[in-house]
């Protein structure tokens, strides 16, 4: 008998302890959609299920048949979703007994014997590279004064909170932003901020226009708010304007979130000249262009929202260019509607931590986090030149990802990579409509080393992979 046998053996039934808590009423049912593969369709509501905590560690998952008949699928669609979710960590189980969820709870480390390794060299998740032998946020904590150990104690004061504001319009300033937004709003992170400015700006059904290949986290929110995702064209700089011109008229969508700096996941960089043309397309249909900018201060020209006026809103925030942990995001802009998220800060600001806003604050003010942009930068063109070196060339500027063509489908290259030990994205996790590509992400700065990331590349190179 497994580990995991023996533990639900000596609690008894399931019901009886809150980690083995069974699911029957109402049975969990994810929505599906018509266009992105299904089997992960299922994986991306039970991340967000789990995440909104309608899913909580110990719930037991439908049984695979159970589910795929409610569904209307196919039992293997289930089956490959629910090893997608073991593989993900997010579920544990074994045959006779049931799948059981995870999630963050302190039982997960238990069952973790019972899944599959993760791979050696992870180029599957999007972090920036880490400065070797990194003492930083040590150095920052050692110089905190006994004032700041107070505010860190309770709830952001308002000191606080207007300092992080001024430090994030001089970041904007940094970036190009020369005509300061009329409202900034710190939020924990640039997704949370992306999340709130959703929920003060859509109603379920509302149509919101993406890149036909858009970064996860957008998708994710959609089925949570049910906002209906608006696929347009793209090519290597990004949006097209015929493309935006023809989803805006046909959708009759009043937003659209774009991200025209290292988009994710193709590594497009609008031109100046595409900025423009985009910013005329918003114009005409009177669209709200929602800059994610996380990636932007890795590029060279400065956000596009500065040229869109009230029509055009950032969301940023300093995880993809200084550090993850922090959790230092901010939305702003001139648009109106934007101060009812400043009224209600217990939504957004409040739930950032003083300690976020202390130490990014003091890395603005002191151009430390300048300083780590530009450290940012070398590495990633340094990590670009290894990747030519070992996959050809590419006519993409150096991104912290790629966006790597494959002769087989996607998700049975991602298969044999992890198997060599190379943990990589295929392209329907990004597909915001029914056509997907074939095609693979990896991030070049995910490993540790410039050593690993050649290891991993070796790896690849001997797959058949090319850019």
């Amino acid at each position: 008998m497994t580990v995991y046998g023996r533990i639900l053996d000596s609690i008894g039934p399931a019901g009886q302890y809150p980690f083995c808590r069974e699911l029957t009423d109402p049975m969990w049912k994810p929505q599906l959609e018509n266009g992105d593969v299904r089997y992960r369709q299922i994986v991306d509501q039970l991340v967000s299920d789990i995440v909104a905590g309608t899913l909580r560690p110990g719930d037991r998952l439908p049984a695979q048949r159970e589910l795929a008949t409610a569904l209307n699928v196919k039992l293997s669609t289930v089956s490959r979703a629910y090893q997608e979710a073991a593989r993900q960590r997010l579920v544990g189980g074994e045959v006779g007994r049931g799948t059981y969820v995870l999630g963050s709870g302190a039982e997960a480390p238990v069952f973790a014997s019972q899944l599959p390794a993760p791979p050696v060299y992870d180029l599957s998740t999007t972090v920036p590279a880490a400065p070797p032998g990194d003492d930083a946020l040590a150095a920052a904590l050692a110089a905190l004064t006994p004032r700041d150990h107070a505010d860190l104690a309770g709830y952001p004061p308002p000191r606080l909170v207007e300092r992080t504001r001024r430090a994030i319009a001089d970041w904007l300033a940094w970036r190009g932003m020369e005509r300061q937004p009329k409202v900034i709003v710190p939020c924990a992170g640039a997704h949370a901020a992306l999340q709130a400015l959703l929920l003060e700006k859509t109603r379920p059904g509302d149509p919101i226009l993406v890149e036909s290949f858009t970064f996860p986290g957008i998708k994710i929110l959609a089925r949570q708010l049910r906002l209906r995702l608006v696929p347009v064209e793209q090519d290597g700089e990004g949006v097209t304007p015929a493309g935006l011109e023809a989803a805006a008229g046909g959708s009759a969508a009043r937003i659209a979130i774009l991200v025209p700096t290292l988009q994710n996941p193709t590594g497009a960089v609008m031109s100046e000249q595409r900025r423009r043309a985009v910013a005329a397309v918003a114009a005409r249909h009177d669209l709200t262009v929602v800059e994610d900018d996380v990636y932007g201060p890795l590029g060279d020209l400065p956000p596009l929202s500065r040229d869109l006026g009230p029509r055009g809103v950032i969301v940023s925030g300093l995880s993809q260019s200084v550090l993850p942990g922090l959790r230092f995001g901010f939305v702003a802009g001139d648009d109106g509607s934007l101060g009812k998220l400043q009224e209600n800060l217990h939504l957004t600001t409040w739930l950032m931590a003083p300690f976020s806003m202390l130490i990014g604050s003091n890395w603005i003010d002191s151009g430390f986090a300048r300083q780590r942009v530009e450290w940012q930068r070398t590495e990633i063109a340094a990590r670009w030149r290894q990747m030519l070196a070992a996959l050809g060339p590419s006519d993409q500027p150096p991104a912290p990802h790629a966006w790597l063509r494959v002769d087989d489908d996607p998700e049975a290259v991602v298969g044999r990579c992890r198997a060599a030990g190379v943990g990589v994205v295929s392209a329907s996790t990004f597909a915001a409509g029914r056509r997907s590509a074939a095609r693979i992400r990896i991030c070049l700065t995910a490993p540790a080393t410039r050593n690993d990331l050649g290891e991993a590349l070796r790896i690849l190179a001997g797959l058949g992979i090319r850019t």
